[in-house]
């Protein structure tokens, strides 16, 4: 190995030091980290944890959301005659405005309200 690609290879050691750190610093990595390998699959793990957390937020706001259209009559349930319920929508999408509080690191962040909705025959597949 030549002098140039010594240094090289010196530089981008410190460069990958330098990114843990900052990465670190953030609170996106643990302080024992050490190797890009590592770092990456904690980064990947902390993003899947994130994406279940969301999910199951975001599942929960739905279904507060669906069972209060239900409570305000946006909804008729009706028995048949041979026993099955039939549901019929008085609407055509459900939608509601919120805002998240999110943390990101160390750091906390909001995102403003924005609109929501769920479709009543794309997302909630009515007839």
């Amino acid at each position: 190995m030549n002098e140039y690609e010594q240094t090289l290879k010196k530089h981008r050691v410190i460069g990958i030091r330098h990114t843990l750190k900052t990465f670190k610093d953030d609170g996106l990595l643990d302080d024992d980290t050490m190797y890009p390998d590592d770092a990456v699959d904690e980064i990947k793990d902390d993003m899947l944890r994130l994406a279940r957390k969301w999910y199951k937020i975001g599942a929960k706001r739905g279904a507060l959301e669906t069972l209060e259209a239900f409570l305000d009559g946006k909804f008729e349930v009706n028995k048949k005659k041979n026993g099955e319920i039939e549901i019929i929508a008085n609407m055509d999408e459900l939608s509601w405005k919120r805002g998240l509080n999110v943390t990101v690191g160390s750091e906390k962040k909001h995102i403003n309200s924005r609109k929501y909705k769920l479709k009543i025959k794309k997302d909630l597949k009515f007839d």
